[in-house]
């Protein structure tokens, strides 16, 4: 009967353990995404959104519903900056022996060229840090509580708050052409690529674009050009 009672006992702690490993690892890698664009559109998103995933191949999504295309890939080197001039070319900002240059990327074929250009320092110097401007002058940053803030004339409006982990809160990577609406960058922890979210000026308006993105990405509306503009 003791015998009994003790298997009984190792099994019921051993149920135990395994409990609380799968509750701790589920915390661990909480995840704080708004729903996914694929499973919720939003058609009042405009334009397409090119970025470079965890595999140095890019990606072109459609921003209202996450419909994604690949295209290209390209050597896995660190790259600073993207911009996206037209259907089949976008420019890579890379650092060599001159500075900050600029690079044609075929997006077709992933025929990196060097124009021979150096970018210079020309760069706003933001209010907060973790941040991108608008179009229209409109500054936004997260910060690492969760929090999603638009800053005009000086005023700070919260937009948004995520449920994140501590220190782990999403920033903006950059806006739309038309300043409406945001791209943000979120890491979740133990993930090995960042995911892309959309949310509205206004925060009402949220949805999950990409689970396999990079630090690059750039937004296209026909007819408005992209952002961020080549200097």
């Amino acid at each position: 009967m003791k015998s009994r009672l003790y298997v009984v006992g190792v099994l019921g702690g051993v149920a135990l353990l395994i409990v609380a490993l799968v509750v701790a690892f589920s915390f661990g890698r909480h995840d704080a995404a708004p729903p996914s664009l694929k499973d919720r559109p939003q058609p009042d998103v405009p334009g397409e959104i090119l970025y470079l995933d965890k595999d140095s191949c890019f990606r072109r999504a459609t921003a209202s519903d996450g419909q994604v295309a690949k295209l290209a890939c390209i050597p896995q080197e660190y790259s600073a900056g993207l911009y996206w001039l037209d259907e089949d070319t976008a420019e890579l900002v890379r650092y060599g022996s001159r500075g900050p240059e600029l690079w044609d990327v075929d997006l077709r074929s992933g025929t990196l060229k060097d124009t021979g250009r150096i970018l210079a320092n020309t760069n706003l110097k933001p209010p907060v840090s973790g941040g991108a401007y608008a179009p229209n002058g409109a500054y936004a940053f997260g910060d690492s509580k969760g929090g999603v803030s638009v800053l005009v004339d000086g005023r700070q409006t919260q937009i948004a708050q995520f449920d994140v982990g501590e220190h782990n809160g999403p920033q903006v990577l950059l806006w739309s052409p038309d300043s409406n609406w945001l791209l943000l960058q979120y890491y979740p922890r133990y993930s090995g690529a960042s995911e892309l979210w959309i949310v509205s000026r206004d925060g009402q308006t949220q949805g999950a674009l990409a689970h396999d993105a990079s630090q690059l990405a750039a937004w296209r509306i026909n007819g408005m050009g992209a952002q961020p503009q080549l200097p």
